[in-house]
C-alpha cells in the first residue's frame, strides 16, 4: 500500500505522517518543558503544609509525624521559638527547624538551621531555586574578620524565604516568614 501511495503522489505518505507525528510530539515536549521552566514558582503560604496564622496546637498536631515538640525554655537556641523539630530532613538536607509564633499564637516564622558545608548549602540553594524560582542575591565581605556573608531571598505574595550563609560560621539558615509578619524574620543561632 505504501508503494501505491508513493507512486501515485510522488512521495511516501506514511513517512510524511510519521514525520508530522514526531514533530508534534517534539513540539509538545518542548512546550511542556517551557511550562515547567517558566511556569509560576510556588508561593510561600506557610511551611510543610502548615499555613501562616496556624496556632501552635494546630502546627504541633500537623507536624506530629516529624516529631515536633514544644521548645524547652532551658534550650538557648529555642528561646524565641514555640516548637522545634530536631532532626528534620529537608529533601536530603539535615536541619533543625524552629517554628515561631507571633501575636495571638499565630505561626509567622520558620527557621531551619543546618551545618554549613559547601555541598549542603549548594543543595539547599538548588532546591529553593527549583521551588521558588531565581532569588535575589546579596553578598558582603568582611575584611577584618575575613568572612563572606551571602544572602539569597525570595519574595512571594504570602511570604518570604531567605537563605543566609556566613563562611566559617559553621551554620547556615533558611528562614521562611509570613509577608505580613509583625516580627522580623530572624535566624536562630545553633549552640
Amino acid at each position: 500500500m505504501a508503494t501505491h501511495l508513493t507512486v501515485r503522489y510522488g512521495f511516501d505518505i506514511l513517512a510524511l505522517v510519521q514525520s508530522l507525528l514526531t514533530a508534534f510530539i517534539r513540539i509538545g515536549m518542548a512546550l511542556a518543558s517551557i511550562g515547567i521552566v517558566f511556569g509560576q514558582a510556588a508561593d510561600i503560604d506557610g511551611w510543610n503544609g502548615v499555613k501562616w496564622g496556624s496556632t501552635k496546637a494546630a502546627a504541633l498536631k500537623a507536624l506530629q509525624k516529624l516529631h515536633a515538640r514544644d521548645c524547652p525554655r532551658t534550650d538557648a537556641a529555642c528561646a524565641a521559638a514555640g516548637l522545634v523539630i530536631d532532626n528534620y530532613n529537608d529533601d536530603g538536607v539535615p536541619v533543625r527547624a524552629f517554628l515561631i509564633f507571633g501575636p495571638k499564637d499565630a505561626l509567622s516564622i520558620v527557621s531551619l538551621v543546618a551545618d554549613e558545608k559547601r555541598e549542603v548549602v549548594e543543595k539547599a540553594l538548588a532546591q529553593l531555586t527549583a521551588r521558588y524560582g531565581r532569588g535575589g542575591l546579596q553578598s558582603e565581605y568582611d575584611g577584618d574578620q575575613e568572612t563572606l556573608r551571602t544572602k539569597w531571598s525570595w519574595n512571594k505574595p504570602h511570604g518570604t524565604c531567605v537563605l543566609e550563609s556566613e563562611e566559617g560560621s559553621g551554620v547556615f539558615t533558611v528562614t521562611f516568614s509570613e509577608k505580613r509578619s509583625p516580627a522580623k524574620a530572624r535566624a536562630i543561632p545553633l549552640h
